[in-house]
């Protein structure tokens, strides 16, 4: 899968994140870098999302 906004090839965890932060129906997703832009963050916080959706289970990032 490739972003929408950027075209990048996306990583299971991009996909896994913009999944949990924006919603699994989602057809198509943003790269980390995209996603940050659209959420008006740093990409730094959705690296420390990912990694405490994952100490915390989720079984969206094995």
């Amino acid at each position: 899968m490739l972003c929408r906004q950027c075209g990048r090839l996306l990583t299971g965890d991009e996909k896994a994140i913009h999944k949990k932060l924006l919603g699994l129906n989602e057809e198509s997703c943003f790269c980390k870098d995209c996603l940050a832009a659209f959420l008006r963050c740093d990409v730094r916080l959705i690296d420390l999302k990912i990694e405490q959706f994952r100490a915390a289970g989720c079984y969206l990032f094995p």
